[in-house]
């Protein structure tokens, strides 16, 4: 069995291995010949490792404290990032090079410049970002350090794992791992020797602790798939080559800039989904390796219905669910439990980590539905086909406009078409809002609701705006509405189709016999 369930910890590997490509390291001690000192780091031993394996490796050694404001910067864009816990670096600032306050113990002294550093990324990293980051020192206090991470980075999601001297933040895994030398924890026992790593063995421990990290169906489905895009970059370039330039530009003349910026993204987006597409990616062989890494024994999970209250989920049981057969399926009292529950909580069946089954549900409808998946503050929301706004009266609507109405606004304004969006209905279209609650839209006609909204500038789309960290539209009578997602193009458009085949009804006057001849089942 343990071999079985190495098959998907090696394709999570394969797959982060491929994926991984850049690497840095600071340690200011990278080009000094200081073979006495611990804390010494073999910047070409470590450049060669990589070197070997194919990936870019790049060693920074900050010689004053304003050299890490250009460092940080980079680190931003890297795989995955190196640090030495300490950094003994001229401070060439009027002020500390990190926010935290620096208590007078020697160890917490040492590590301000790579907690500082450590901060700014979990900071970046906030929007969903995922990052690796291994303190790589010559201290031999590793579980000191670990907990001075853990507890002075400033963030209200951390967890400590002690046994593997790890802190966890959201999306970043920060790990504490001593630089290897002979007999340094003689007189520790084999305790912290396990946290030893030499320099060629730096290449491998990344990609397992990467690839443990991110190892998932769709994760790896990512990872593969950016791996892929990267690779085919000089490909992409000849696609999308300057000699098109005078047809862009001549599309834009007789459109707008707005318009032709929109369509190179629609087609950017085609290009890369078909370019993913015709990669050799074979998501059946994720998941026949995700299930046959299923323990055997099998694990209970709740089922909770008129007849039965548990189940005993195996490997074979999955096997059967994703086959699409729900028949035949009994709890732990040998009961038949009922096919059409069954595949209402379909997803629960793989629930075998303690998942909620309500909020991975949700949160893959919202990777389904929303359009404004790595939207950020920075940038404005349009009103446009799709936008779901809150009124003031805690009400949501959605704004149903034909696309091409809703480019080019005047400052005189122009009327928006919007439906409600209600609690569940049984003939409505349902949408996840607020991250959390499934509403329905309202596809009656007579439901529509019509709203005036202006542009700040002439034949542009109408712009939210920032308003206490919230974006708000406001329509030509002050009326104020917060943004809360926009749809999906097709998505939008499937609910704006279903609308007007209500509105397109035919409504006959005739005979009552013949009408009801046409509901006979005989």
């Amino acid at each position: 069995m343990a071999e079985v369930q190495h098959t998907f910890t090696e394709l999570s590997k394969e797959i982060a291995d491929n994926f991984l490509s850049t690497i840095v390291f600071i340690d200011e001690c990278a080009y000094k010949q200081t073979p006495e000192n611990d804390n010494d780091f073999d910047a070409k031993a470590v450049t060669d490792a990589f070197a070997k394996e194919g990936k870019i490796c790049s060693v920074f050694a900050p010689e004053k404290a304003s050299d890490l404001d250009n460092i940080c910067s980079m680190l931003f864009k890297a795989d995955t990032i190196v640090l030495d816990w300490r950094l003994n670096i001229t401070d060439d600032k009027s002020q500390p090079s990190t926010d935290l306050e620096t208590d007078s113990d020697s160890d917490d002294e040492r590590g301000q410049y790579t907690i500082s550093i450590i901060q700014q990324i979990v900071q970046d990293a906030e929007n969903g970002k995922v990052k690796l980051i291994v303190v790589y020192t010559g201290e031999t206090n590793l579980n000191n350090i670990c907990q001075n991470l853990f507890d002075r980075i400033q963030s209200a999601n951390k967890q400590q794992l002690n046994d593997s001297l790890e802190v966890r933040i959201n999306n970043v895994k920060i790990l504490v791992r001593a630089k290897y030398k002979e007999g340094k924890y003689s007189h520790s026992g084999d305790a912290l020797k396990q946290f030893m790593v030499k320099y060629e063995e730096l290449p491998d421990f990344i990609v397992n602790e990467f690839s443990s990290f991110t190892a998932g169906l769709l994760p790896n489905f990512a990872l593969r798939a950016i791996t892929e895009i990267r690779s085919s970059t000089s490909k992409i370039l000849g696609v999308f080559s300057k000699d098109l330039d005078p047809a862009f530009l001549g599309h834009c003349s007789l459109t707008c800039i707005d318009d032709g910026a929109e369509l190179l993204s629609e087609v950017f987006g085609t290009a890369i989904t078909e370019l993913v597409d015709a990669s050799s990616m074979d998501l059946n062989e994720f998941v026949i390796r995700w299930l046959n890494g299923i323990p055997s024994t099998g694990k209970e999970i709740d089922f909770i219905d008129t007849t039965t209250k548990k189940i005993l989920v195996t490997k074979d049981l999955l096997k059967q669910v994703i086959s699409g057969c729900f028949k035949n399926i009994k709890d732990k009292s040998n009961n038949t439990y009922s096919e059409n529950n069954a595949k209402k909580h379909s997803s629960r069946f793989y629930c075998l980590n303690g998942e909620s089954e309500n909020e991975t549900n949700l949160s893959f409808a919202q990777l389904t539905q929303n359009r404004d998946l790595f939207s950020t503050k920075s940038v404005a929301p349009e009103l446009a086909q799709g936008t779901v706004l809150k009124d003031e009266k805690n009400c949501y609507w959605l704004c149903v406009s034909p696309a091409c109405d809703c480019a080019r606004i005047s400052k005189n304004g122009k009327n928006f078409v919007f439906v409600p969006i209600n609690k569940e209905m049984a003939d409505g279209i349902p949408i996840v809002i607020d991250h959390k609650i499934i509403k329905s839209v309202d596809i009656h006609p007579y439901s529509i609701s019509m709203r005036c909204f202006r542009s700040n500038e002439d034949n542009k789309p109408v712009i939210a705006e920032l308003d206490d960290s919230m974006y708000i539209f406001t329509d030509s009578e002050e009326h104020k509405y917060q943004w809360i997602l926009t749809l999906k193009r097709l998505y939008a458009q499937r609910i704006t189709e279903k609308l007007s085949s209500q509105m397109s009804r035919v409504g006959l006057n005739v005979s009552e016999w013949l009408r009801n001849k046409g509901n006979d089942k005989d």
